[in-house]
């Protein structure tokens, strides 16, 4: 009991929950105060490595907690304007979900405390595969929620961008991670705790690596054809989207929207228009005047129209209802459908509903759904390229986008409805997501969004062009589609993540008889 409050009353936690915050706050879209992610594990790493295990375990939880608090502060008026929920239970979800997202840090700084107290540079060494073994962990356990992995603070950063065909998302967190070796080793000298210069090699080959990578030309996926591809986003009010009386107008407003983005007709208008997620609200696959319209649009236009809408397949065991986007093709013939695989946890459906009946998902706005069986490409006839589509979260998922690229697309098509973040720093973090799957592919981006941010990224993850939140609009942009085959991230970047576990087990195996004949050299309630 002492020891507890003892723990409690431990300043390094609070000063750690304080830079968590900082970190998230600052470091991250919109404010994109970039190189505080890069020092962001630095302060955990030195003050977990001269602490005993559960110290140290309790300083990366309070850093954590800190952190996820400040980061997905938004999930709160999500749940409460949407899923009806009261403040104070909105509030809870979000302490929920953070303090489960704090375990992740709370385990890596453990580690780095039972390896520190004996060996400070062994733990120093181990860090940056425990951190970014953790980091993919978090993004693939329980359907994964990678949201606030260090890479996406430098979606903007080219240099970074650059270096993602070679080795992945996955490959620039353990270059970042390795970097932030450094200031931790120079915060426990300056601490006046004994560290071995050693511990500075993950700086030095991360440092090295990542300039190696830079003096390389950048993997060639090939010349390819130039398109103009229109974006239309429509700013419907979440309110009233699903109300019967106005999908005509809702329509409408994108068939305006979509001749905007077309411009005079002249040479050099899209061949491809985009509308983000759900944009028409009903079910497309069925006859009627609503989808017709649709079709009549896109003769009319002469252009193929990519759009979200609800979908559905019937079975022995009743009707399963899908998260789908669609291609209408130029000559008003339906070019194909997928449906949505990686569904988001308690907002599209609930994870063992049959078996807990009493759970309600916390967003009842939108639908329950059930994800599409495999991914698909649309496209890849006449003038449209073959595409790449991704609905929302998907594009927080490294591997949906590299399944694409594996298949050969030539576009990357994000549609999203971030109508339920409001005017909050969500819309901005969702953002810097698509700037990776770009890069890691080298793979042009166009991303439809409802109420904003849409944009266009090219095949480097630069952003081409990005519209204000909140507000009807309308581009349109030229983009290179590749010829020829995927970089090496698509094949190696998914074995970065495991790797870093399997190499921090081996290593901490392998100084496991010097742990343990090594006494510690501090007591748990060394500050």
């Amino acid at each position: 009991m002492g020891a507890t409050a003892s723990r409690w009353r431990d300043p390094g936690l609070w000063l750690l929950a304080a830079w968590g915050a900082l970190v998230a706050a600052l470091g991250f879209p919109p404010a994109g105060v970039w190189p505080m992610a890069l020092l962001a594990p630095a302060p955990l790493w030195a003050a977990a490595v001269p602490s005993a295990p559960r110290q140290a375990a309790a300083r990366g939880f309070a850093f954590g907690l800190g952190f996820y608090l400040s980061l997905i502060w938004w999930i709160v008026p999500t749940v409460v304007r949407y899923g009806g929920l009261p403040w104070v239970a909105g509030a809870a979800c979000l302490v929920c979900l953070a303090a489960a997202l704090a375990v992740y840090p709370a385990v890596v700084a453990a580690v780095c405390g039972w390896v520190g107290t004996r060996r400070p540079a062994g733990a120093l060494l181990l860090a940056p595969l425990l951190w970014s073994g953790a980091e993919w962990a978090r993004g693939v356990v329980f359907s994964g929620f990678p949201w606030g992995d260090l890479p996406q603070a430098l979606w903007q950063v080219q240099p970074a961008l650059d270096l993602a065909p070679w080795v992945g998302i996955e490959g620039v967190r353990l270059l970042v991670a390795g970097l932030a070796v450094a200031p931790a080793w120079l915060l426990l000298r300056l601490g006046g705790r004994r560290c071995s210069p050693l511990a500075l090699v993950p700086a030095v080959l991360a440092a090295g690596c990542a300039v190696g990578l830079w003096l390389v030309p950048q993997p060639d996926t090939g010349p390819g054809t130039r398109i103009g591809v229109g974006v239309a986003q429509g700013n419907i009010d979440q309110a009233r989207k699903w109300d019967p009386e106005y999908r005509r107008e809702t329509l409408e407003r994108y068939a305006q929207l979509s001749r905007r983005a077309m411009g005079d007709g002249t040479a050099g208008s899209p061949a491809l228009l985009v509308w983000p997620e759900t944009a028409m609200p009903f079910y497309a696959q069925d006859p009627g005047p609503l989808p017709g319209r649709v079709a009549e649009l896109a003769r009319e236009l002469g252009v193929a129209v990519v759009f979200g809408a609800p979908a559905y397949e019937r079975s022995a065991d009743g009707v399963e209802y899908r998260n789908a986007v669609f291609l209408q093709g130029a000559d008003g013939r339906r070019g194909g459908r997928y449906d949505k695989v990686h569904l988001v946890p308690f907002g599209e459906y609930v994870p063992l509903g049959r078996y807990l009946p009493f759970v309600k998902k916390l967003v009842q706005g939108a639908g329950d759904f059930t994800p599409g069986p495999e991914m698909l490409l649309l496209g890849g006839g006449g003038d449209v390229p073959r595409l790449g589509p991704l609905v929302c979260f998907e594009v927080i998922f490294p591997a949906l986008a590299r399944s694409h690229a594996r298949r050969g697309t030539q576009l990357l098509t994000v549609v999203t409805n971030d109508g339920w973040f409001g005017h909050t720093p969500g819309p901005y973090q969702h953002l810097a997501f698509a700037a990776w799957r770009a890069a890691e592919n080298r793979l042009p981006l166009v991303r439809a969004a409802n109420t904003g941010v849409s944009a266009a990224f090219d095949r480097r993850g630069r952003l081409l062009h990005a519209t204000e939140l909140g507000t009807a609009a309308a581009f349109r942009v030229e983009l290179d589609l590749p010829s020829g085959p995927p970089p090496p991230s698509v094949w190696l970047g998914p074995w970065l993540g495991p790797g870093c576990l399997v190499l921090a087990a081996l290593g901490v195996f392998a100084i496991l008889p010097a742990l343990r004949r090594a006494p510690p050299e501090l007591s748990e309630t060394t500050p």
